[in-house]
């Protein structure tokens, strides 16, 4: 089997044939975040913080409109037992080879249609448009999903960059020791993990150049403040004095009287 390396894996492709499953009720109801998927191949290459994107299929002129509708990441290995909500219209078959794949997506608010980015030379050989058909979950190459970023608002290519790698990958590993993980609701930390009475507020980064907002800086203050870097296969952790100690200002706030 062809690795992932070798391949040059930019990100995962998911199809949704809205046939079977309900994206319009789903969004209807309020919904933007999908939190699994069904997956038949490639499981042991699958693996936290790898970028996701999340295709819909029809004929041309269907609605909903055919093409790229969300993206984000994959936040744990697949899994045999699955969410199997109500927006299935058709369950998905039972199989040894099916399996669910935990992942955090984020839907955008309007599709890059099918017929925009099949018109893009560089986008040719894209597996979704040569084989539409194509089991999930499907790879798409790194130049592949660099020119499919320029379709999208900066807003969106942070649901799949560095930073939320790098959150989905810390959290997977504290999951994987026992802790309790979801996203903070606290100025100056993305993660929230709880293990007993301990609780932990933690920024995630990725490696190299590492940039604390003032919420952050404020924060770490606080003894349960975590900053966790990803380098590589390597979690760094330090607290706030430890952080702020390696720190030096970047910019500087001028306010006048």
């Amino acid at each position: 089997m062809t690795s992932t390396a070798a391949f040059d894996l930019g990100a995962w492709l998911l199809r949704c044939n809205p046939a079977k499953w309900d994206l319009h009720r789903f969004i209807r109801d309020g919904n933007l975040t999908i939190r699994s998927w069904t997956v038949g191949r490639y499981r042991d290459q699958l693996a936290a913080g790898q970028p996701v994107l999340f295709w819909v299929t029809g004929p041309t002129g269907a609605v909903p409109t055919p093409g790229l509708w969300g993206a984000g990441v994959v936040t744990g290995p697949p899994q045999t037992d699955g969410h199997h909500d109500e927006y299935w219209l058709i369950a998905p078959p039972k199989s040894a080879a099916m399996h669910w794949l935990p992942v955090d997506i984020t839907l955008f608010s309007a599709p890059v249609p099918r017929t925009v980015l099949a018109e893009d030379p560089r986008l040719r050989s894209l597996e979704i448009i040569q084989n539409p058909r194509a089991a999930n979950p499907q790879r798409v190459t790194a130049d592949q999903l660099r020119t499919i970023g320029r379709y999208l608002d900066p807003h969106v290519t942070a649901t799949y960059g560095p930073i939320a790698q790098a959150r989905a990958i810390v959290a997977h590993r504290y999951r994987r020791k026992g802790w309790q993980v979801e996203p903070s609701t606290t100025d100056g930390s993305d993660l929230t993990c709880w293990q007993g009475a301990q609780v932990l507020q933690v920024v995630t980064r990725p490696a190299g150049r590492i940039v604390l907002g003032r919420p952050e800086v404020a924060a770490a203050a606080d003894p349960d403040w975590r900053l966790i870097i990803v380098d590589g296969p390597d979690l760094v952790e330090l607290d706030g004095p430890q952080a702020l100690g390696h720190a030096e200002p970047v910019t500087y706030e001028i306010r006048l009287p």
